[in-house]
């Protein structure tokens, strides 16, 4: 830590003598518990002194502290200014975010465009987790989509789920139709479809309703060729991240659980420290539905994950097994986190890959297993499918390998 920069920051504390005087020591503490260091910490205490001087010249009391106030506060001309205004609006969110969880100002009102759709559904999205044990992230698509259909279909007007028709379920579709791929529209008949079953067994729609959400024409048979990181510039790309840094070690160990396992992001960011079995060599993996199964441990992948914990972990409640590289330190709260880790990476590097994200890896993986002459089971076992048609689209990949098993058309001369 830079000693200077925070002792800055702990001499304005000491010296604070206005209505938030009381406070500002222990956001200090705050602070410097979450992870910020040298010139982090000073600039949010500088702003937490600078506010508290304004406040004190204004005469405003910690209990009028609202939207309105900061907006003021930031509206002012304060002359020569020690600390970039660039920092001036995060650092205040921070404080303000301190002085709410102390009870000292009021709470953010929950603000929602259409109160009376989120109050109308708020009970799918625990009939989703608790009845149909569906991941957080299907969860938040299937609630968002249902949504999104209540608001086309009754805006800001009262909702009325009874008078909903077959013809609000075909229009939207038909809307979502015109601007959306194939697939994306199929995921939103999908949650549809659980949206109405939860009404009729809630007894506000009939049956028939369900019937009436259109097909769409998304043919599972001929799906896309997946596109995988190459052996090349995956080599390269681990090379690269050889783990100079706090950052570069927490990224080697992600990308190693990528390409030796074939992860999903979304195992990666709800892996807790309890998840790895040290003594057995095993990680467990909570996958689709709320599975739980257990994958071996590669060494060099244990290594690496080791590494991490020891030398660049942050110290952190928090029991996720990889947390943020910045303060505040906490673990990844979207899947898109890990997409970002390998997209900035390859970038570091110099690599042009087909794409850009971490599902690419998966796809190297099974295509590497198929020219090794694993079986689609063997694959599909590996990758934690839960049907063969998921893994089926493997077949179409090693096409020199399915050239060797074409029949010769009867009649044909040898």
């Amino acid at each position: 830590m830079n000693n200077q920069s925070y002792d800055e920051a702990r001499m304005l504390a000491d010296q604070a003598h206005g209505p938030l005087a009381p406070f500002i020591r222990d956001y200090h503490a705050a602070v410097v518990e979450k992870g910020y260091i040298g010139r982090g910490v000073y600039v949010k205490i500088y702003r937490a002194a600078d506010f508290d001087r304004w406040l004190h010249r204004e005469q405003i009391p910690v209990s009028a502290i609202d939207d309105q106030c900061v907006e003021r506060y930031h509206a002012r001309d304060s002359g020569t200014r020690r600390v970039s205004s660039v920092n001036e609006r995060p650092a205040m969110r921070s404080l303000l975010a301190f002085l709410r969880a102390k009870a000292a100002i009021a709470a953010l009102p929950s603000v929602s465009a259409y109160p009376a759709i989120d109050a109308s559904i708020d009970d799918f999205r625990q009939h989703l987790h608790h009845a149909r044990g569906l991941t957080v992230g299907t969860i938040d698509n299937y609630w968002g989509y249902a949504r999104d259909f209540l608001i086309e279909r009754f805006g800001g007007a009262p909702v009325d789920l009874g008078a909903i028709a077959a013809t609000d379920v075909i229009a939207h579709v038909q809307q979502q139709a015109t601007r959306l791929s194939p697939g994306s529209v199929k995921l939103i008949t999908t949650a549809l479809r659980a949206f109405l079953r939860y009404l009729q067994y809630l007894g506000k729609v009939d049956p028939e309703l369900i019937a009436a959400i259109p097909a769409v024409a998304h043919w599972a048979t001929t799906p896309p060729i997946p596109r995988a990181i190459s052996p090349e510039d995956a080599r390269q790309l681990l090379a690269h991240c050889s783990g100079r840094t706090p950052r570069e070690i927490r990224d080697r160990a992600i990308l190693l659980l990528l390409a030796r396992l074939g992860l999903r992001s979304g195992d990666i960011v709800n892996m807790t420290l309890d998840d790895v079995d040290w003594e057995n060599g095993s990680l467990r993996m909570r996958g689709k539905g709320r599975r739980e199964c257990f994958m071996p441990l590669p060494p060099d992948v244990g290594e690496a994950i080791a590494i991490y914990l020891r030398d660049a972990r942050p110290h952190c409640d928090d029991r996720r097994l990889f947390l943020r590289a910045r303060a505040p330190f906490r673990g990844f709260n979207r899947t898109d986190c890990i997409g970002s880790v390998v997209k900035n990476t390859l970038a570091h590097a110099g690599i042009d890959a087909p794409r850009k994200g971490a599902h690419q890896f998966r796809h190297a993986l099974a295509v590497r297993l198929l020219g090794k002459g694993a079986s689609l089971p063997e694959i599909g076992e590996v990758l934690r499918h839960r049907s063969p048609q998921a893994t089926a689209i493997y077949a179409r990949v090693d096409i020199d390998a399915l050239r060797d098993l074409v029949v010769a058309w009867p009649g044909e001369a040898a």
